[in-house]
């Protein structure tokens, strides 16, 4: 009896200390980094060029001014 506890107990300490680790290539981190970065700057950039452009134009700035009115008064800020 006293060996299958020692037996089991031997048992759980193994799957208890089972530590899954990934190993990664560095180098495949590192350009999965880059590329993910320099797809934010990619639609970040169009984002910004169409803000511009919809500043810069009159009847889109109206747009956006009358849609940040609308924003405003939908959370309540001006009563």
């Amino acid at each position: 009896m006293r060996v299958l506890n020692k037996h089991e107990n031997r048992i759980n300490e193994n799957r208890e200390r089972k530590v899954t680790e990934v190993k990664v290539n560095g180098k495949s981190v590192r350009f999965a980094l880059n590329a993910w970065n320099t797809l934010l700057n990619i639609v970040g950039g169009v984002l910004a060029t169409i803000g511009a452009f919809s500043l810069v134009h009159p009847d889109l700035r109206l747009e956006v001014v009358t849609i940040f009115n609308q924003f405003l008064d939908e959370i309540g800020l001006f009563f």
